[in-house]
């Protein structure tokens, strides 16, 4: 019963996430860069606040943030919650979970970039930004395979 509850919230996350960033890929490119230029600004300011560091807010500051938080950390999250979703979902043998999980991520992606944002207003299509987005799937991933392989061999060397 647990774990169904987990699943559940898991799914709903990654949905809620799916959709979300697929909203945002819809926006016009004003739009978008108006939101990027807020995060931006709450990430400078909170630099300034917190160190010594000044931000010249100009636009390849914008790009990096837009690339790094946008594009990279949002799908490091996405990576995050879809790998412990397919991960929970034992019926399936792991290959194969593992295998729907990087391919939704890489699909996803592409989907974003190619389908919805070349559909928006002021905006196009980046193979870059599909494997920026990408990384950052991968990168969570990578880290809870790591994870549990570990433990997978820390029990193995305890059973003998």
């Amino acid at each position: 019963m647990k774990r169904r509850v987990i699943q559940v919230i898991l799914l709903v996350l990654y949905v809620g996430l799916i959709g979300f960033f697929t909203y945002q890929c819809l926006q016009t490119g004003a739009q978008s860069t108006n939101s990027s230029n807020v995060v931006g600004n709450v990430v400078a300011d909170t630099i300034e606040v917190t160190t010594p560091i000044e931000i010249d807010r100009n636009e390849q500051y914008f790009a990096l943030i837009r690339k790094l938080i946008g594009h990279y950390g949002y799908f490091v999250i996405l990576g995050g919650v879809s790998f412990l979703l397919y991960h929970s979902i034992t019926e399936i043998k792991l290959g194969y979970r593992l295998a729907l999980h990087l391919g939704i991520g890489f699909i996803f992606a592409f989907i974003s970039e190619f389908l919805l944002e070349a559909s928006a207003d002021g905006r196009g299509p980046s193979f870059g930004d599909v494997m920026i987005d990408y990384s950052g799937f991968l990168t969570l991933s990578l880290i809870f395979v790591i994870i549990i392989l570990i433990i997978h061999l820390k029990k193995r060397k305890a059973n003998g």
